[in-house]
């Protein structure tokens, strides 16, 4: 299937799906905002959190909740950094740069997937172009023969991660495929002995998820 058809049959079926549920969510909308009848679920809720949901809403109960929000928050990013040496060097949720003095990707370090922002916390997003987008085609093959020859494979051998980047531009994880490819690299860069390299690239092949190597 050529990809601008995928596309127009992707945009279709949303069509399609949008049309069969906007009546019904349209009507449990209506009734959420005029009915004062609360689902049971909704009711416990209430309940846990003590509110009235018949009650008019004051400024400071909204201050109170946007102050929780926030507080959770920080201690939710609080509790992803990452430390060496009694100090903060990142976070296990954000990936990063592995570089050397001249920008260049160090080879001595497993390399993370693209970022359409660097990998800037405060410039998330990807980079809105389509997959038939000509822009982002070249990029990717241009990616992909940069990343055969850095790791010595085949162009075949590498993954569609290595090449594409996350929906937020900030995902530090890489497919156990793309750890794989990079191992003799690191290794060599960094000395390994045969038996380290073998405990990485088991390590490497032995999740099948998402692998954080920043």
């Amino acid at each position: 299937m050529s990809t601008p058809l995928a596309d127009v049959l992707q945009i279709s079926a949303l069509v399609v799906a949008l049309a069969l549920v906007h009546r019904p969510l349209g009507d449990y909308m209506a009734a959420v905002y005029s009915s004062r009848k609360h689902l049971r679920v909704e009711r416990l809720i209430y309940r846990c959190v003590g509110a009235d949901p018949n009650a008019e809403t004051r400024w400071t109960a909204y201050l109170r909740a946007v102050l929780a929000f926030s507080l959770v928050g920080v201690l939710f990013l609080d509790g992803s950094m990452v430390q060496a040496d009694g100090r903060d060097v990142g976070s296990s949720l954000i990936g990063q740069t592995w570089n050397d003095a001249n920008g260049d990707p160090d080879p001595r370090w497993f390399q993370p997937r693209p970022s359409n922002s660097g990998y800037d916390p405060t410039a998330t997003g990807s980079g809105q172009l389509g997959a038939s987008d000509p822009t982002l085609r070249a990029s990717v093959e241009e990616t992909r023969a940069a990343v055969a020859a850095f790791n010595d494979v085949p162009e075949s051998a590498v993954p569609a991660d290595a090449v594409t980047g996350s929906g937020s531009a900030l995902d530090p994880h890489i497919s156990p495929a793309y750890a794989e490819i990079q191992v003799a690299r690191v290794a060599a860069a960094n000395g390994w002995s045969p038996t380290t390299r073998r405990a990485a690239t088991s390590a490497s092949s032995a999740t099948s998820g998402s692998m954080c190597w920043s």
